[in-house]
């Protein structure tokens, strides 16, 4: 048997078999992840809320772990709504087991449907006990179909209404043309003038003139376009009709071309209402024949409005509740205008302690929509109900549906009605009663924790928490949270994975999470839910982002240690109304997994791994934000404001995505961090760590509005600098030193081997993963480019080597063929040749200089790659590639960091998660600087590197005061 505990720990026995070995994959989440909701996958497993519940029972659900015990689940989302009498209510249960035993039929359309017609009688005798009208029922499947019913059925009430007054001013007319022919009808002399003024033409010479512009006038008055009202935050949803009186514009505006009008108006505004629906509202002319036989012609009014939908409390909106004076004008508006009140009791019915909502609020609507509740928790169903007077008898036979009035759903739905009246309806007052109690614990703790908690609203067991907007947090992850929206989804997933609780944001208001239970849970279960609440509000108080956020990670919040919480300042957007001469941008991502605890500094007692795990689970959900904003000055005095916008991925993450050969999701990440920073105002933006290499050096992205430069011009530049300075610091002689270079295949590689050949003795190139024809392509550059020059002055030692060889001697012979010239050097000097080629990097050892500029997360040069003579090795790349243990093993060797560049005058930028020295930037970023000060907005490095633009730029640098520095690494 299967074994399960409650929320307090205490063993159970269900007396179910165990789940069969074949349907083990039920549990299974990939096959949901791949072939149903991707997306929606992605955001559950990030917010940690991607759980598989194996069954369910009153308020629990139940998880299934690894070991045959069962995990407890305090279940407060309730089926947004519809578990109202709880998981799989005994009573509800019995009797679907009934109908399936008794083999009541399911597909027996066109006959009539006893249960369909005794389920629609009970609820229009339960709604009449509330509103005093009778209805007319039309069954459906899902809301949404209720919904589209109701649209259906009002956009019919309006066609009927016009053609029926179409119909009869055209009779009238008639009346009017034979009564004027034979006398018995008397036009005064003021008839024509009265008229013209009405239609807005000149004033008719004759009567049939007249009647024709009076036919077309109301022609074109008649059939205007209808629209129909919804409210701000509206959630009706999401078939085509329903979504467009769904508010909220993401899931709206995909399909803003098709379907009904729709205006919104702001709930419980009273003046927006009346103006807007004043403002859709036409005449027509009627012709009104007295029995005197006097005729003149009236001006009527008419709406073009078909019906207002409202929810009485918005449920997906944020948990928003219409003011009863509200209502009460808009039950006025739809009475005068002659359009319908449509009231979704989707969620609400039963919840609120009233059969339906709108009891509280002294005025009822025309047409009312149930589901949700109505299945119990068992079936899918739901009911349109029509006021009798208004119901068009042709409806039930235009709309139908395969699967509406069956006898299963309908027989549920009348369980459920019977149970909300079992004991005079003790069940509703429970929702009274416990949404009371419920309400004021979550208020309390509101008033305790008023910095992360907003608000607690809501009636019966229908509310919501508002969290406080964390944008002033001394936790940037938490300020990140907040401005992306996803604050309420983490909250989530804390409550559920610390406190085995699960709630979930509303659709359209991710801040405030909603918490609707079953009638039926019990105090010990509320006391739960508060301190639950209690405990996360006050992690958010606090801006203690590590436990709030630590299950993310894969980390227990009772594993973790007890930690100072850092304070960290705000982003000040200080860019807004400051004067500068230019504006750029810069992108960054985590080079390191670890450098998320850099940034995010509570983050510090985590693992490397930990955060790798955090990074993984965030991926795809987390977008770029602005790290930093600031305004420098050059030694020119050219003010620069400088926007750092970061992309929420590490290296190894980029380079995982390119290694799978899908690189989609990375370049969407980085095409929004590009329109971040256009929207702040940049001019030209720097592409900083992967994001170039992912970009095939920004060439991947285009966009002809601004800039783009990768940085590499100037990282090239610094790299050489900071060699060629070392170098004479020790001793080195530069022209006569062995130069081994690894990563020469990538763009920042090539170009320092085509620059350093003009330094040094000797070039070994070294190959990885079989780059030796591209590296022969090299080496095939380097000597066109000597040859194209004198080198008969040159201090470099690959210059002498080349003009003392036999083959330069020759060297009209190969006639441009510098595959062929190569190859006889090689030849001719075997292991003396001033450029080898090299697979192993055991190459590097005999080597007085070593560069290191790939493009791999992990470090390739070990001890065991590096000699016992002194050495000078520059790691330009980011992460580094010469692992830290040549630094703790090789005391010959000096590593220093390539590509770092000094600001001018002593400026600092200091971006979280950098480790730079003070005063510091990676060369990548302050070419980009560079060029803002240089008054440049085109592309700059973008494609293959050029020696011309490294002394270009280099030549700009020193312009503008910046140094190209050396920083020694600290091999951490």
């Amino acid at each position: 048997m299967k074994k399960s505990h409650d929320l307090q720990g205490n063993a159970l026995e269900d007396g179910r078999e165990d789940i069969p070995k074949e349907y083990s994959r039920v549990l299974d989440k990939s096959a949901f992840s791949s072939s149903v909701r991707p997306r929606l996958s992605r955001l559950l497993r990030t917010a940690g809320l991607d759980a598989v519940y194996e069954r369910g029972e009153g308020d629990l659900l139940y998880l299934s772990g690894s070991s045959a015990e069962e995990q407890p689940v305090l279940d407060l989302v309730g089926g947004f709504g519809a578990s109202l009498f709880g998981h799989n209510h005994p009573v509800l249960v019995k009797r679907a087991i009934q109908l399936l035993e008794h083999r009541r039929p399911f597909n027996n359309q066109a006959r009539v449907r006893n249960y369909a017609g005794l389920l629609s009688e009970k609820l229009a005798e339960k709604l009449q006990a509330s509103t005093g009208k009778e209805y007319m029922v039309t069954l459906a499947s899902t809301g949404a179909e209720a919904i589209e019913a109701a649209i259906k059925h009002a956009e019919l009430e309006s066609v009927q209404r016009r053609d029926s007054i179409s119909s009869e001013i055209k009779r009238s007319i008639s009346r009017l043309e034979g009564g004027v022919r034979t006398g018995r009808y008397i036009l005064p002399e003021c008839v024509f003038e009265d008229a013209s003024q009405l239609i807005g033409k000149k004033t008719p010479t004759c009567l049939e003139t007249l009647c024709l512009s009076i036919s077309q006038f109301n022609e074109r008055q008649l059939s205007k376009p209808s629209v129909f009202l919804s409210l701000e935050g509206a959630f009706h949803g999401k078939t085509s009709g329903a979504l467009k009186l769904t508010h909220n514009p993401e899931f709206r505006d995909p399909w803003r071309n098709m379907g009904i009008s729709v205006v919104f108006m702001p709930i419980n505004d009273i003046a927006a209402a009346e103006k807007i629906v004043s403002t859709h509202g036409g005449y027509y002319v009627d012709v009104v024949i007295l029995e005197c036989g006097e005729v003149s012609f009236v001006r009527r009014d008419i709406s073009t409005i078909s019906g207002c939908f409202i929810e009485p409390i918005q449920g997906e909106g944020g948990i928003r509740a219409i003011d009863s004076a509200y209502m009460r004008v808009l039950r006025t508006l739809a009475t005068n205008n002659s359009f319908p009140l449509i009231v979704d009791e989707i969620q609400t019915m039963g919840r609120t302690g009233t059969f339906v909502a709108t009891e509280h609020l002294g005025a009822h609507g025309d047409y009312y929509t149930f589901s949700k509740a109505l299945g119990g928790g068992l079936a899918k169903i739901s009911a349109l109900l029509i006021e009798k007077s208004r119901y068009i008898e042709k409806f039930g036979y235009l709309h139908t549906s395969s699967f509406a009035d069956d006898c299963f759903s309908s027989a549920i739905g009348l369980g459920v009605l019977e149970l909300l009246e079992i004991d005079d309806g003790a069940l509703l007052e429970a929702c009274r009663t416990k949404g009371d109690y419920l309400k004021q614990g979550l208020l309390r703790v509101q008033q305790a924790c008023p910095d992360a908690i907003a608000n607690v609203r809501g009636h019966g067991l229908m509310l919501g928490v508002e969290l406080q907007s964390q944008e002033n947090s001394n936790s940037p992850l938490l300020r990140i949270l907040n401005d992306q929206t996803l604050l309420g989804f983490v909250v989530c997933g804390f409550l559920l994975n610390e406190m085995g609780v699960r709630v979930s944001p509303t659709v359209s208001a991710h801040n405030v999470i909603q918490i609707k239970p079953s009638a039926y849970i019990t105090q010990q279960q509320m006391d739960h839910c508060i301190v639950a609440f209690r405990l996360v509000a006050e992690l958010i108080q606090r801006g203690d982002s590590l436990r709030l956020c630590g299950f993310l990670a894969g980390r227990k919040m009772m594993t973790l240690p007890a930690t100072k919480i850092y304070q960290d300042t705000p982003i000040i957007a200080c860019l807004k109304g400051m004067q500068v001469d230019h504006q750029v941008a810069f992108l960054v991502h985590y080079l390191e997994p670890f450098d998320l605890a850099l940034w995010e500094q509570n983050f510090y007692p985590l693992s490397s791994e930990d955060c790798s795990a955090f990074l993984d689970s965030s991926l795809g959900v987390l977008s770029p934000f602005i790290v930093k904003e600031q305004v420098l000055v050059s030694n020119l005095d050219t003010r620069i404001g400088v926007t750092v916008v970061g992309i929420p991925m590490s290296s190894k993450q980029f380079l995982a995505a390119m290694n799978a050969g899908d690189i989609t999701d990375a370049l969407d990440m980085i095409r929004d961090a590009v329109e971040i920073a256009k929207t702040n105002g940049a001019e030209i933006v720097g592409f900083g760590g992967y994001t170039s290499i992912i970009t095939n050096n920004c060439t991947n992205i285009e966009d002809d509005s601004v800039g783009f430069t990768s940085g590499n011009s100037l990282t090239a530049a610094a790299t050489i600098d900071a060699l060629l300075q070392v170098a004479e610091e020790h001793g080195v002689n530069i022209h006569s030193a062995k130069l081994g270079i690894v990563g020469a295949t990538g763009n920042i590689g090539k170009v320092l081997a085509e620059v350093l050949a003009d330094e040094v003795g000797s070039i070994t190139l070294v190959s990885r993963n079989r780059g030796t024809q591209r590296l022969n392509r090299l080496a095939n550059t380097i000597y066109k480019q000597k040859l194209d020059k004198n080198l008969l002055n040159s201090n470099s030692g690959i210059d002498k080597t080349i003009v003392a060889s036999k083959t330069y001697q020759r060297k009209a012979e190969f006639d441009n063929d510098w595959d062929g010239f190569r190859q006889a050097i090689e030849q001719e000097l075997a292991a003396n040749c001033p450029i080898t080629i090299e697979s192993d990097l055991g190459a590097l050892k005999d080597c007085d200089l070593i560069v290191c500029a790939t493009n791999t997360a992990q470090p390739l040069v070990f001890p065991e790659h590096v000699g016992d003579n002194p050495v000078i090795i520059c790691d330009v790349a980011t992460p580094g590639d010469v692992s830290p243990s040549v630094i703790s093993q090789k005391p010959n060797a000096l590593v220093i960091n390539g590509g770092v560049i000094a600001l001018p005058k002593q400026q600092t930028v200091e971006i979280q998660g950098v480790a730079l020295d003070d005063g510091n930037v990676y060369a990548c970023m302050a070419e980009t600087i560079i060029l803002g000060m240089s008054g440049m907005n085109a592309n700059f490095s973008h494609g293959a590197l050029q020696p011309a633009k490294v002394r270009q730029i280099r030549e700009l640098a020193k312009r503008h005061g910046f140094v190209f520095s050396v920083q020694i690494s600290k091999g951490q």
